[in-house]
């Protein structure tokens, strides 16, 4: 199963008790499982303060920003916040939103930024000064 498409990002590594079973090695697949486990859930961040955490590309004159469940997951389980961008970015020109059952996807065209005269990298950090 896709990682996008697994409600938790440890639902995969259960996969290796599924398998371990097959194979006569249920002890080594339950050891293997809960080391994973235990490692997942170690690097959690007990902070007074989340970090906010962005999940961005930039291709072909658009920031996209992924708000994938599995990826607000790992931010989460880290003991970060992840980043809403269509409650941040409203009103910002060339914002689209589209959600589908793995998600939410933020796209901003840089081209709906006052840009005459510039080159493509200067409108790039004018776009990307606007999203930080």
């Amino acid at each position: 199963v896709p990682t996008s498409e697994d409600p938790s990002p440890l639902k995969s590594a259960e996969y290796i008790l599924f398998f371990g079973a097959f194979f006569n090695k249920d002890p080594e697949a339950a050891k293997h499982f809960r080391d994973v486990n235990a490692s997942y859930h170690s690097v959690k961040v007990n902070s007074g303060a989340k970090p906010v955490v962005a999940w961005m590309s930039f291709y072909s004159k658009n920031y996209t920003i992924s708000e994938a469940h599995y990826k607000k997951a790992f931010v989460e389980d880290a003991g970060g916040a992840s980043f809403d961008a269509e409650k941040a970015l409203a009103g910002l020109p060339g914002l689209h939103v589209s959600t589908s059952a793995t998600g939410k996807t933020v796209t901003i065209s840089i081209s709906n930024f006052n840009a005459s005269g510039l080159s493509n990298e200067q409108v790039k950090v004018a776009a990307a000064a606007k999203i930080m």
